[in-house]
């Protein structure tokens, strides 16, 4: 037990702490614990931050945060809600690449939860197929993890990191986290589950050519020539979807 949360098994354990699946014991619900491994100062902040900026947080594909505490060894932990489904990453590297429709509605998905967080001025700044959880039968994304996302950053310089090959030119640069960094590493990630190559950000030949103008426009160098705007994004991924498959919505 930690607090009133019966541990069922450990989710995932890493560099920064250890994460659990774990159930209420008188509400009998599912939670994610994410526990901090480390008594330093700079450990607590970067989890407390992540639980500051999703305390408000209030949109179908992003996670909430239930709860802050501190174990018996002092170590602190925050409750989060159960994502129910798979990790993109592991689906992909388990079952290959995605087709192209699968691939729209999961962008649209976190499009849609990119737009909410830029909104209110979160940058998430660490966009990939493993910060993302799919619900194939509901057809739900979730972004998730956001040890590394800024709240209204004040545009001064930030090296606090990035994952290779999804991270924007200008995070691995060390410049200030912008909302079209988010967008580049969601290009990446559609490269990725389209089966391209993230090495060379080239898509599979048989790519359909307005969709590979799409995700090549998002993985642009240059900032100044990305799109800035995760609704017009959704809007224009609409219309492919329409030209390629004759409808905008999922099944």
């Amino acid at each position: 037990m930690i607090g009133n949360y019966k541990i069922i098994k450990i989710l995932g354990e890493g560099g920064f702490g250890r994460t659990y699946v774990a159930e209420h014991a008188i509400l009998k619900k599912k939670v994610v614990i994410k526990q901090s491994l480390f008594q330093g100062p700079d450990a607590q902040r970067i989890l407390l931050n992540e639980a500051s900026l999703l305390w408000d947080v209030n949109h179908w594909a992003l996670p909430t945060v239930k709860d802050v505490l501190l174990d018996a060894d002092s170590n602190l932990l925050m409750v989060m809600s159960f994502i129910e489904g798979q990790e993109l990453f592991d689906h992909v590297q388990k079952q290959g690449a995605l087709d192209e429709e699968t691939v729209c509605w999961i962008t649209q998905r976190i499009l849609s939860a990119l737009y909410y967080l830029h909104f209110s001025g979160i940058i998430h700044r660490d966009v990939k197929p493993a910060n993302i959880i799919v619900n194939f039968k509901t057809h739900i994304a979730t972004l998730v993890d956001f040890g590394l996302s800024k709240l209204k950053p004040d545009g001064s310089p930030d090296p606090s990191g990035y994952t290779p090959f999804f991270g924007a030119p200008e995070q691995i640069q060390g410049k200030a986290p912008v909302p079209e960094s988010d967008i580049y590493s969601l290009g990446m990630t559609m490269l990725y589950i389209l089966g391209g190559d993230i090495r060379s950000k080239s898509l599979p030949p048989e790519t359909p050519e307005p969709l590979k103008d799409y995700v090549y426009a998002m993985v642009r160098d240059d900032i100044r020539q990305r799109p800035k705007d995760c609704k017009q994004l959704n809007e224009a991924l609409s219309a492919i979807r329409d030209q390629l498959f004759q409808r905008k919505h999922s099944r």
